[in-house]
């Protein structure tokens, strides 16, 4: 991945929400706490840490920047892309709810990637479960059909984006991971770099 193509490419889908506001609920390491000093664009702190090698800083920042859709879809192609034929059948099941709320992202669909998230099982805590709670975390609300609305923290859904790609990324042998974060941000870079929907 060349930082300097995503420093002058545009990330036309965060390029209007500068890096410092994105990032204040987010932890940083000392080297993107730095990088934010200098009020820089979406492009040029994506790419400050990129060259940095601070993959997981660049993961939180995608996962918070990018709309939320968007942010969903990156961890289910992440998952699918480098976990592939190791995912279980609930995995599967899980992914595929989380990309029926991506076609339609109503109530309903919400519900069902809950149940399918619910179904791998409290101790799996894999990259599809989290992939499958960010689409769940991303609706109007937590609650069960018929209950009271409860409206999920707005953070919920990047914060289930980000463990899914990460736990993606870490999985494998231990001396690839670099190349799989690389991997998992260029995806995510092509998704920013996406026309914006009218």
């Amino acid at each position: 991945m060349n930082a300097m193509a995503v420093e002058t490419e545009p990330l036309r889908r965060i390029a209007h929400l500068r890096p410092a506001r994105v990032c204040e609920a987010i932890e940083l390491g000392e080297a993107g706490r730095a990088a934010l000093a200098q009020d820089p664009s979406p492009s040029q702190f994506l790419s400050t840490l990129i060259m940095a090698e601070c993959h997981e800083d660049a993961v939180r920042y995608l996962a918070h920047a990018l709309p939320r859709p968007d942010a969903v879809r990156w961890a289910c192609d992440c998952v699918q892309a480098l976990q592939g034929a190791a995912l279980s059948v609930t995995a599967v099941a899980a992914l595929g709810a989380a990309r029926r709320w991506l076609a339609h992202p109503g109530a309903a669909q919400c519900r069902e990637a809950a149940e399918a998230a619910e179904a791998q099982g409290m101790k799996d805590q894999g990259a599809a479960r989290f992939a499958t709670l960010a689409a769940a975390w991303s609706g109007e609300s937590l609650a069960p059909e018929g209950m009271p609305p409860t409206a999920p923290a707005p953070e919920l859904g990047a914060l289930a984006v980000t463990a899914a790609v990460m736990i993606a990324a870490a999985l494998g042998e231990p001396g690839q991971m670099v190349e799989r974060y690389r991997e998992c941000l260029s995806r995510g870079i092509l998704m920013a770099r996406a026309a914006a929907t009218v």
